[in-house]
């Protein structure tokens, strides 16, 4: 979790969690306080992937919102689009509209 800047006290993450809409993260992680998703895209992932990422994280930022007040906790909730590769500069602009965080040139070793 350190690798990609989630932080201490958050539980080892769980892969293709399902969300009650039917979609499923890549990664959720989730602490007593903070739950967050974590939607990966390896090095051969196109522009156009990316992008797609970027709006999955929309999407799940605001279903986990949701899954929140339904279940009345209160929990932080976050997404991160991580990238094993550099994030496209031309896609800056649209991330920072959206205000979804990235962590790029992560490992996967």
């Amino acid at each position: 979790p350190k690798v990609i800047g989630v932080g201490d006290g958050i539980l080892a993450g769980t892969t293709e969690y399902s969300l009650p809409s039917g979609d499923r993260m890549d990664v959720s992680f989730s602490g007593k306080s903070v739950w967050i998703a974590a939607e990966v895209k390896s090095s051969i992932s196109s522009v156009s992937d990316i992008v797609r990422g970027l709006f999955q994280c929309v999407k799940y930022q605001a279903v986990m919102e949701a899954v929140v007040i339904a279940e009345s906790t209160i929990k932080d909730v976050r997404t991160l689009l991580v990238l094993e590769s550099e994030f496209p500069q031309a896609l800056v602009p649209l991330k920072n509209l959206l205000g979804i965080e990235v962590v790029d040139r992560v490992s996967p070793k």
